[in-house]
C-alpha cells in the first residue's frame, strides 16, 4: 500500500507545486516566526512547523505519521511543507536480538521510517542548523505538465518569471531542508523555490562558503538555457536567507564535491561534466575562479571524490571517465588549486560507484570500485590499496560481492568501518573485523532497497552510536538502526 500512497502523494504535490501563485498576493507571518513576511529580494524565514507523526505499533511496515499543519508561504516561494516523519516499523527477517537496545558486533538491524513530503533527487546529511543533530538537505525539480509534447513534457516559456513566481509549463527548482531532532524524526520540511528552471544533474554541496560560520548550499541550475552557480546562504538556524547567482563560463556540469583545494581554509568546488573536469576556487566570500584540470570533448566525467591519498596535506582527486572503456582517473593535488594527472585505470564494464575505506587492510586505506562486468554480466567490487605515495595497487576482486551502490559507515556494534552494498530489493554488508578485511559478506535480503540507482545517505540520525541510511524515493525513506 505504501507505493500507492506515494504515487497519490506525488500527484498531489505536483498539482499543488504547479498551481500559479497570485501575482500580488500577501502572506501571513507564521506564529512561530513573526518575521516570515519579507521584503523584495530576501527569501524569508520558514513557515510554521507541522505536528510530529504519531508512532505506530510494531509491524512489517510502519504506519504513516499524522499530517502536520500547513506552513505559510512568502512572496519568494519559501514554504513549509505539510506532513511529518512517518512512524517506524520493524523489518522482518532480522536477528532475534534486534531491538533489545544493545549494539553488538556482527548485528545489523534497521527499521523503516519515512520523511513525508521530502522527495529529492540529490541529498546531503549534515547538521545544517548547528544544533548537534543531523538534518537532511536535498534538491529536486518538479515538472509542471501543462504542455505535453509526444511522450515528454515541454519546459514551457523560456524567460524567467519575475521574482521567482511560478509559471505553468515549467520545471521548478526546489531546495528542501528537514531538521532532525536526534531521535530519527524530522520537522516538516521547508522548501525554497529560486527563479530557476531546474538543477543540474550533479546535486549540491553543503559547506560554509561565505565565511560567516554558517553552512550554505552550492548547486548549479539552469535559467532557460543559461547555467549559473547558486550560493544559498544559511543563517545557522536552518533557514535559507539569500541566493547569490553567479554566472559561469561553461554551459554544462555534472557532479559536485567540495573541499579546501588551495590550502587557504575555505571550501572550494570540484565539478565534473561532459567534456571535462573543473575546480572552482573560493576567495573566502563565496566568489569563485574557474580552473580547468582535464578536458576531452569526447568523454563524460563524473563522480569526483576528494581524499588526501598521499598524506601530504593536499586533497587529491578521483574521478570517473565514461564511454568505452570506463576509466578511474587519479589526480594529485598541488596545494594551490591545481592538479597533476596521474593514472587511468580501465574497468571491464560500467562503474556504478566508488568509495574509500580507511583503513581497509592493516593501516592502509583502499579505493573501492563497484562496476557491472559486461562479460560476466554481474556486479563486481574491486579494492585498490593506496600506497604510501598515493599510488593505487592493482584491483583485487572482493569475493561474494554483488551490488551497485557503496555506503561506508558503522552499521553494527563494532568500531571498525563497514561497507554496505545495495542493489534492487536487497543488500549485503562487509563488516569490519579484527581479522583481515574483507570477511565474507553478511547478506541482508530483508533490507529491500527500493532504488539502487541513487546513492544512500549515511549518518547517525537517531544518535545510538550506529549509522542509519537515507534512501531517496518518492517520500524519503529512512533505515534507522535498531540494535
Amino acid at each position: 500500500m505504501r507505493s500507492c500512497q506515494h504515487c497519490w502523494a506525488l500527484a498531489l504535490a505536483l498539482a499543488l507545486a504547479c498551481t500559479p501563485k497570485e501575482p500580488n498576493g500577501t502572506t501571513q507571518a507564521s506564529e512561530s516566526d513573526p518575521s516570515a513576511s519579507v521584503s523584495s529580494g530576501d527569501l524569508g524565514s520558514t513557515g510554521s512547523t507541522g505536528n510530529t507523526g504519531s508512532t505506530g505499533n510494531t509491524g512489517n511496515t510502519g504506519s504513516t505519521g499524522s499530517t502536520g499543519s500547513t506552513g505559510s508561504t512568502d512572496s519568494t516561494g519559501n514554504t513549509s511543507s505539510t506532513g511529518s516523519t512517518g512512524s517506524t516499523g520493524t523489518t522482518t527477517g532480522q536477528l532475534e536480538s534486534c531491538g533489545d537496545g544493545i549494539a553488538e558486533a556482527g548485528e545489523v538491524c534497521f527499521q523503516d521510517a519515512y520523511v513525508e513530503d521530502f522527495s529529492v533527487s540529490s541529498l546531503r546529511v549534515v547538521d545544517f542548523d548547528a544544533d548537534g543533530h543531523l538534518d537532511l538537505v536535498g534538491v529536486t525539480a518538479t515538472l509542471c505538465p501543462d504542455v505535453l509534447s509526444g511522450d515528454s513534457f515541454s519546459a514551457g516559456p523560456s524567460s524567467p518569471p519575475p521574482g521567482g513566481a511560478l509559471r505553468e509549463g515549467s520545471a521548478l527548482l526546489n531546495l528542501n531542508v528537514a531538521l532532525g531532532d536526534g531521535t530519527g524524526s524530522f520537522a516538516p520540511p521547508t522548501t525554497l523555490q529560486p527563479p530557476f528552471d531546474h538543477p543540474s544533474q550533479g546535486g549540491l554541496a553543503v559547506a560554509d562558503f561565505n565565511g560567516d560560520g554558517h553552512l550554505d548550499i552550492a548547486l548549479f541550475a539552469f535559467d532557460s538555457l543559461n547555467l549559473a552557480l547558486l550560493i544559498v546562504a544559511g543563517d545557522g538556524t536552518g533557514a535559507l536567507t539569500s541566493v547569490d547567482v553567479q554566472t559561469v563560463d561553461f554551459d554544462q556540469t555534472g557532479d559536485i564535491e567540495h573541499g579546501d583545494l588551495d590550502g587557504d581554509g575555505d571550501p572550494d568546488l570540484a565539478i565534473s561534466s561532459a567534456g571535462g573536469v573543473r575546480v572552482l576556487i573560493n576567495d573566502g566570500q563565496a566568489h569563485f575562479t574557474t580552473l580547468m584540470i582535464a578536458e576531452d570533448p569526447e568523454r563524460r566525467y563524473s563522480r569526483p571524490y576528494l581524499h588526501d591519498r598521499d598524506a601530504d596535506g593536499d586533497l587529491d582527486l578521483l574521478i570517473l571517465r565514461d564511454n568505452s572503456p570506463m576509466d578511474l582517473l587519479t589526480f594529485e593535488g598541488n596545494g594551490d588549486g591545481t592538479f597533476s594527472e596521474g593514472t587511468a585505470l580501465a574497468f571491464p564494464g560500467n562503474i556504478s560507484d566508488i568509495g574509500i575505506l580507511d583503513p581497509a587492510t592493516g593501516d592502509r586505506p583502499s579505493v573501492l570500485v563497484s562496476y557491472y562486468d559486461t562479460q560476466a554480466q554481474a556486479y563486481r567490487l574491486d579494492a585498490l590499496e593506496i600506497a604510501l605515495n598515493g599510488t593505487l595497487a592493482a584491483p583485487v576482486p572482493i569475493s561474494g560481492s554483488s551490488a551497485a551502490r557503496i555506503a561506508i559507515g558503522h552499521f553494527d556494534g563494532e568500531s571498525r568501518p563497514d561497507v554496505l552494498l545495495s542493489r534492487e530489493k536487497s543488500a549485503q554488508v562487509f563488516l569490519g573485523t579484527a581479522d583481515a578485511w574483507p570477511a565474507l559478506p553478511l547478506e541482508l535480503p530483508w533490507l529491500e532497497v527500493i532504488n539502487s540507482n541513487r546513492p544512500l545517505g549515511v549518518g547517525d540520525l537517531n544518535e545510538d552510536g550506529v549509522d542509519d541510511l537515507v534512501e531517496m524515493t518518492f517520500s524519503t525513506r529512512l533505515l534507522l538502526s535498531n540494535p
